[in-house]
């Protein structure tokens, strides 16, 4: 059973539940006062439910919700048996050829743009066209990530230095994890150090200072940057998939708005968590996966409580993806930009929440 709108007046409520009975749809009605609730009983008539809704908002005088079907809000509250909806010749669309929906829908330009842009940065990378345990593609790798991170990479600026400095570190770092017998703490602590020393000189690093000096496309480029091959797979799977899902039924201006604040939470939620771990060290991530979780937990929240917003997701997908996230944060995949996972996320929730607010406030 799901929950399908609220009215404030109780003609109102007992007018739509009267004209859903009249068209076969089990309802039921909870509330009192100044606050009705309609429930639809079998969520397999949600669609068809959510169609008359929207044509009972645009036009409630109309002749087909003059029922005479004698129904009183006491009969369709909890605890009372519920009237025997009759039985309509609409053509009842069942939820799980919706939830289908996502894996067929045509993806639209904000899911092109962002999926071409993803494979280019990964092209253009050197890290992903050679081996990054030679020093020079490593180096190269290094400046070219430098340029998209939220924040910037400062020795890195002098390709000379930067490649004696990195000649140095991978060295030192290779004896440190060839030590034997060494507790793990002291040895992260250690190649923690290390790093800082041979990249920043231990200067702690102002926050926001990139940001701060006009480089502001550093706030969403890191979206473009994956490291592997599983990497940009897994997320452009699930960009199209996710993303045909929301721009098929939200639009790709909507999409594309949804993105962008999306890209900036998550991205800001990693940089702050890595800045409060540790100042000294550089804060380097990239790929599309908080944007991606933002979108499901969006998706999420429209398909739960919103049945008129044509977005459907598949329980089993929610149960899948809710799984996925708990094994990042335990270390299952190794390291993961989890802040920027539950950035994602709770934003995409939210957002949700607060287009759905507006909707019933606008619809009551």
């Amino acid at each position: 059973m799901r929950q399908l709108c609220q009215f404030e007046e109780a003609p109102t409520a007992q007018r739509f539940a009267a004209a859903l009975l009249g068209r076969g749809i089990d309802v039921r009605v909870d509330g009192q006062n100044e606050q009705w609730e309609i429930w639809i009983r079998d969520e397999d008539q949600l669609p068809v439910a959510a169609e008359l809704l929207a044509e009972f908002r645009a036009n409630p005088q109309a002749p087909q919700f003059n029922s005479s079907a004698k129904v009183t809000l006491d009969q369709l509250q909890p605890g009372k048996p519920a009237p025997t909806p009759r039985s309509g010749r609409t053509k009842v669309i069942r939820m799980r050829d919706r939830w289908d929906s996502p894996f067929i829908a045509r993806p639209g330009i904000v899911c092109w743009f962002l999926g071409v842009m993803c494979v280019l940065v990964f092209v253009m990378d050197p890290g992903n066209r050679g081996s990054r345990n030679d020093l020079d593609t490593f180096a190269a790798h290094e400046l070219f990530v430098s340029r998209l991170v939220y924040q910037p990479l400062p020795s890195f600026l002098d390709e000379t230095q930067m490649r004696k400095q990195m000649g140095e570190l991978l060295a030192e770092a290779k004896r440190i994890e060839s030590g034997e017998n060494v507790d793990l703490l002291k040895k992260e602590q250690e190649q923690r150090e290390l790093a800082a020393k041979a990249l920043f000189g231990m200067e702690r690093q102002p926050l926001f200072a990139s940001i701060r000096q006009g480089e502001v496309w550093r706030i969403w480029t890191p979206i473009f940057l994956h490291f592997g091959i599983a990497h940009i797979a897994f997320n452009i799977m699930a960009l199209f998939s996710y993303g045909s899902l929301l721009e098929t039924a939200k639009g790709s201006l909507r999409l594309l708005l949804l993105t962008v604040a999306l890209g900036a939470i998550s991205n800001t939620s990693e940089y702050l968590w890595g800045y409060w771990w540790n100042p000294l060290v550089p804060v380097i991530f990239g790929g599309m996966s908080g944007v991606l979780c933002g979108w499901f937990g969006y998706a999420w929240m429209q398909s739960r409580y919103n049945p008129g917003g044509n977005v459907y997701l598949d329980p089993g997908r929610v149960i899948y993806m809710l799984l996925f996230l708990a094994l990042c944060v335990v270390g299952v995949f190794g390291p993961i930009a989890n802040a920027a996972h539950l950035g994602g996320l709770l934003a995409g929730i939210g957002i949700a929440w607060g287009e759905i607010w507006l909707e019933r406030r606008a619809g009551s």
